[in-house]
């Protein structure tokens, strides 16, 4: 089998979708059944050995990247706010796609980014989840038209379709009628660096790197509005005064959209030292930070997934997140579950986390036990499957 895939979300400080595609790559490309790999972008084609060079531990996970990273998460929320931006990123995409399949024609087409490319391949296309129809107040509308315009089609032309959990799976057959044996599942995993035992000096060189309190409640996220950080800080201005000093919050993610009003009730915990931002991190030193938190809250409306509730089990963090589409799925009774649209739901269910020791010890080893099931070998074998049944199909 050959493989061309799309590798654009590799290009910027990666997200989510960029570490899904990074991770899985990383699996296939090692599978002997793979002849030959490339990737194409709107940055140009990438044979495979530069597809190899391109997979490497980026300067995002390198020692000393910090700066290197926060300048080009800048440089992407300026481009953000270009006019039309996302369109000539589609364009340049195309164009790009286009020039490097006229030599690709015998090849299978993974799209890890929900619409597929104007290619004749046939394809296997990555749908995370339906967030923009459900909540489309919460992503920019340039998306939203792009998926409106190009999903269904994306949905009907691919050989066999990806996602990440059994709720998005049931999404997408009631939103757009398709067959749920084209629909196969291949949940993200989390890195090993997550399970490690880590040293004493390793743990406080992070915590002075990033001067992280002694004790801390844990938020993985980028600000954007549907993740809920917002409620998320409402709630934590609840607590008693004592817990908030106590248990600062501190808040690890790239800034997103639509942050005014969370700028607003964030600014004071921060002049008070209740509240700690740090930014888009190296994902060296994620894991660290994971390590000596006493527990990681993720209240997000909606994900198709979320990562950062399976990464904090895999550290051994108790967590709390949402009640809501697949946080329960992925959590499986090994997490408190809160409403994100109640206040004192979140509120009172942090309570419970931070003062009651035998709960937390609890969650944290429950937690450890389920996600040891989460290997990106596992997800790469359940991929290359796919693409298998696709190149045949």
């Amino acid at each position: 089998m050959k493989l061309l895939t799309n590798v654009t979300p590799l290009l910027t400080p990666l997200t989510g979708i960029g570490h899904y595609t990074r991770q899985l790559l990383l699996q296939i490309m090692a599978d002997e059944s793979l002849k030959e790999c490339k990737g194409i972008s709107m940055m140009g084609a990438y044979e495979h050995a530069e597809l190899e060079k391109l997979l490497l531990p980026t300067m995002a996970a390198s020692k000393g990247s910090t700066s290197n990273t926060t300048s080009k998460t800048k440089l992407i929320n300026i481009a953000r706010q270009v006019p039309y931006a996302r369109s000539i990123k589609r364009i340049l995409e195309q164009y790009r796609a286009l020039q490097t399949a006229k030599k690709c024609h015998d090849f299978l087409y993974w799209e890890p980014n929900y619409t597929l490319l104007p290619l004749e391949n046939p394809s296997v296309l990555t749908v995370y989840d339906l967030s923009h129809l459900h909540f489309p107040q919460y992503h920019p509308a340039e998306r939203v038209s792009l998926l409106a315009n190009k999903l269904e089609s994306s949905l009907n032309q691919a050989q066999k379709i990806v996602t990440i959990s059994e709720y998005t799976r049931n999404d997408i057959v009631q939103q757009f009628g398709i067959s749920a044996d084209k629909i196969d599942i291949v949940s993200p995993a989390v890195c090993d660096s997550f399970r490690e035992v880590y040293t004493s000096d390793q743990l406080a060189n992070v915590r002075r790197t990033y001067s992280l309190p002694e004790s801390y409640i844990l938020s993985v996220a980028t600000l954007e509005p549907r993740k809920n950080i917002e409620g998320l800080i409402k709630a934590f201005s609840d607590l008693p005064a004592p817990l908030r000093k106590r248990f600062p919050l501190v808040l690890v993610g790239a800034r997103g959209w639509l942050n005014e009003e969370l700028e607003k009730v964030l600014t004071p915990l921060l002049k008070k030292g209740e509240a700690f931002r740090l930014g888009y991190v190296s994902q060296a030193d994620l894991p660290l930070i994971y390590a000596q938190a006493t527990c990681m809250v993720y209240v997000s409306f909606f994900e198709g997934y979320g990562m950062p509730v399976a990464e904090a089990m895999a550290s051994g963090v108790p967590v709390l997140t949402s009640k809501t589409s697949s946080m329960p799925e992925v959590s499986q009774s090994s997490a408190l579950l809160a409403d994100p649209y109640d206040r004192e739901s979140i509120t009172s269910s942090l309570l419970e986390l931070l003062e009651d020791q035998d709960l937390r010890s609890r969650l944290s080893n429950q937690g450890r036990i389920i996600a040891a099931e989460y290997t990106w070998k596992s997800s790469g074998e359940r991929l290359m499957n796919t693409l298998k049944q696709a190149s045949t199909a």
